[in-house]
């Protein structure tokens, strides 16, 4: 399948923070959580990606995942299995059009190694809140995604004058691994999109 390849500009504090032992990919995970993305466009083929079905659902190494009408997958960011952004239309926020904000999503895996899983969740929240003193934690739940024990929350935060809502979801694999679904999008426009981040996390299937 085609997709868009996309160069992305990072704002984010988390760039400079030092990662704790346990999460090795925790550098990768926190810099998408909160980029904000400049846009520029050229075609590339993704050979990485197999499409399994008309559903949009896509394989791809470990796992598969829907990626809705109106979104492409694009080039992930280095420690990030996949990320996918809403070509199809702008943001309702005004500040995020003058960035050429799009609404994204990311898959990053990474290891709890000897972590229980309520300590794993605290130390991520605690960076972000180290990174944004501000940022908001919504709705916390446990839940369970295809037989598959899993953690969510939302959070709100402030970032370049723009107010934005996150929905993360934390997967438990095999053994020790996890993988992390992260969805951006501005406050305004989270209506609009809540329900389908809950469709692309349903669709999530460990392989």
């Amino acid at each position: 399948m085609q997709t868009k390849r996309y160069q992305a500009r990072l704002v984010s504090p988390f760039l400079c923070f030092n990662p704790p032992i346990h999460m090795k990919n925790y550098i990768s995970l926190v810099v998408v959580f909160l980029m904000v993305i400049s846009f520029t466009a050229c075609f590339k083929n993704n050979s990485n990606s197999s499409l399994i079905s008309d559903e949009n659902i896509v394989l791809k190494n470990g796992f598969s995942i829907q990626i809705p009408a109106g979104w492409e997958e694009t080039a992930a960011p280095v420690g990030t299995s996949m990320m996918v952004v809403n070509t199809s239309q702008e943001p309702t926020d005004e500040r995020a059009k003058t960035i050429n904000f799009h609404d994204y999503y990311t898959i990053t895996l990474d290891s709890q190694e000897n972590l229980e899983e309520g300590e794993y969740i605290e130390i991520l929240k605690d960076q972000l809140e180290q990174g944004f003193p501000d940022i908001e934690f919504l709705n916390e739940n446990s839940t369970e995604i295809n037989a598959n024990q899993a953690y969510a929350f939302e959070a709100s935060m402030r970032q370049n004058e723009i107010d934005f809502k996150i929905f993360l979801v934390i997967i438990n694999g095999r053994e020790n691994d996890v993988w992390i679904l992260t969805f951006n999008t501005t406050a305004l426009d989270w209506d609009k999109y809540v329900d389908v981040f809950q469709e692309v996390v349903n669709s999530f299937l460990i392989q």
